[in-house]
């Protein structure tokens, strides 16, 4: 009996059929069996369900596919006749749908019979009301992307009314309301490791998603999200659930999947000061200052060259924040910076400037108080040094690359010194910078255009130690001149440029008994010996 089930089913199947042909009758001679030209899998992506069609093409014809219930979606065009290697996913409903290939006309419209169409019943990829429905609703059927295989029979309960039923491949886990949630693969395989239901990640709160690339998948929990990538293995991140970016949209394409379960860092007291966790393209920080994904990179490596978290700029406290440096057709988003505790980093995109720091007051400074205003960055360029001490060993500064610097002091604040425009940063630099007898910058440049009694106009600028002014002169050529220490006093008395001294135009110079310097209508002269400064004004001055 058992030999003759076997051959009558080998018949049946067609295997024998030449065998068992009576004698004398014509072979039936059978060709392969038609293949239908769309292939379709269904997919549980963040959004929801998606199938992935594969096509064969009759021709290079323009083609569009679509569902129904859905519409038309994407055109298609094949180099050439037979299966395309390029696939294309459509997002679609759970329940029943049809997918249909469609001719075109020269405008692109659809037009007359598809060239192919298959019905798919779509089963739902999470959140049905209650066991049950998961099991007839076909989302467990074998190949079925939210399968886990067949329930064991035992169940265990989590800490807030969860019920967990374990399967061949994962678990279903119905929460106390009675929605449903599968846990499967090597993602349940880490979740009971961590403890499961009554573990640190606690409840599921989807079923296990597929990444948008399809490189991977992940489920988020109650307090965390394990990630799964062939390359990374199973990893557990805590915060960011959906931050994994792997978008490809920007030159920054996001973390990338985690490579391991990261660590903390302690305070010398034994506190907690923070973690950090490492990606395929960032290492993340976390602390109670705030949080950002360093880059790898340009990015990682300054920040790794002042210490990392340990280092002056401390924790990170923002991702890396594009913004426009100067926007036009061909620089669009083309800069970016990141902030610590302490600082920022700057920088356009790689391979244009390497990034620079600028940090404390001065950051504070160059970035407006808000951290939001970029127009100081944008009229001075970005920093072209990391924050330097000042050779006098008190101050602070950075340069920038147009022609800027910034520097700060204890008793002056954060002030910056430029070329361009009124340009009084080549005649400090030539005076000495902060070692000459004006010191440190203590206030921006201010434009002084209306003109003096004598038909001049120019700008100012406010040091520790005294006032940088330029002038135009009768034949306006610029002219540089400090006015300090006694003399700026007596000057300032008299009503600074707008005075019957008008603009200086000279330096302080030593003569018999004491100093003097000179000015548009007049002079100042200081007796060396009592300090007195006495007024001499031309008669063009009186």
């Amino acid at each position: 009996m058992r030999s003759r089930w076997i051959l009558s089913g080998l018949v049946a199947a067609g295997v024998l059929a030449s065998v068992a042909a009576p004698a004398g009758a014509t072979p039936v001679v059978r060709g392969p069996r038609a293949e239908p030209a769309l292939r379709v899998a269904p997919h549980c992506v963040v959004t929801g369900p998606v199938l992935d069609v594969a096509w064969r093409a009759p021709d290079t014809a323009l083609y569009r596919l679509g569902t129904d219930p859905g519409g038309l979606a994407p055109y298609v065009r094949a180099a050439q006749p037979g299966w395309q290697a390029q696939h294309v996913q459509l997002p679609v409903r759970a329940g029943q749908v049809t997918v249909r290939l469609q001719a075109t006309d020269p405008a692109g419209d659809a037009v007359g019979d598809p060239v192919a169409q298959r019905p798919v019943t779509v089963p739902a990829c999470d959140a049905w009301p209650e066991l049950q429905e998961y099991l007839s609703s076909g989302a467990n059927a074998a190949g079925a992307p939210q399968s886990v295989g067949a329930l064991t029979g035992r169940t265990s309960q989590g800490w807030r009314g969860t019920t967990v039923h374990e399967a061949t491949g994962g678990d279903v886990v119905v929460l106390a309301d009675g929605t449903t949630h599968v846990v499967r693969g090597v993602i349940a395989d880490r979740w009971r490791a961590e403890g499961g239901a009554r573990g640190r990640l606690l409840d599921p709160e989807t079923s296990e998603v597929e990444v948008a690339d399809g490189s991977g998948f992940y489920s988020t929990f109650q307090n965390a999200s394990i990630f799964w990538s062939p390359a990374t293995g199973t990893h557990v991140v805590y915060g960011y659930p959906y931050g994994i970016g792997l978008d490809g949209t920007t030159w920054n394409p996001g973390p990338g999947y985690p490579t391991d379960d990261g660590g903390d860092v302690q305070n010398p007291d034994g506190t907690h000061a923070g973690s950090w966790q490492h990606f395929e393209n960032a290492v993340r920080y976390r602390s109670m200052f705030g949080a950002g994904d360093v880059y790898r990179g340009p990015l990682l490596d300054t920040y790794a060259r002042h210490g990392y978290e340990k280092g002056y700029l401390g924790w990170p406290v923002s991702d890396n924040e594009p913004f426009w440096y100067r926007r036009d057709a061909v620089n669009d988003r083309d800069s970016w910076r990141q902030r610590f505790q302490f600082g920022a980093i700057y920088a356009p995109l790689p391979g244009k400037v390497e990034p620079h720091v600028v940090r404390g007051a001065i950051a504070a400074y160059y970035q407006g108080r808000d951290t939001s205003d970029f127009s100081l960055v944008r009229r001075f360029g970005y920093p072209v040094t990391d924050e330097l001490s000042t050779p006098d060993g008190v101050g602070r500064y950075n340069d920038f690359a147009n022609d800027t610097s910034i520097y700060w002091s204890p008793a002056t604040g954060a002030h910056e010194v430029v070329g361009s425009g009124w340009g009084f940063r080549a005649y400090w630099a030539s005076r000495g910078w902060e070692r000459s007898s004006l010191g440190y910058p203590a206030a921006s440049e201010l434009g002084l255009p209306q003109p003096n009694r004598f038909g001049t106009t120019g700008a100012v600028q406010a040091f520790s130690g005294g006032n940088a002014y330029l002038s135009g002169g009768a034949t306006g050529q610029k002219r540089f001149a400090s006015v300090v220490g006694d003399l700026l006093r007596e000057y300032g008395r008299l009503g600074w440029e707008t005075s019957a001294l008008g603009y200086p135009v000279a330096e302080e110079t030593a003569v018999p008994g004491g100093t003097q310097q000179l000015f548009e209508g007049g002079r100042l002269v200081r007796d060396g010996r009592t300090g007195a400064v006495r007024v001499d004004l031309t008669p063009s001055g009186a």
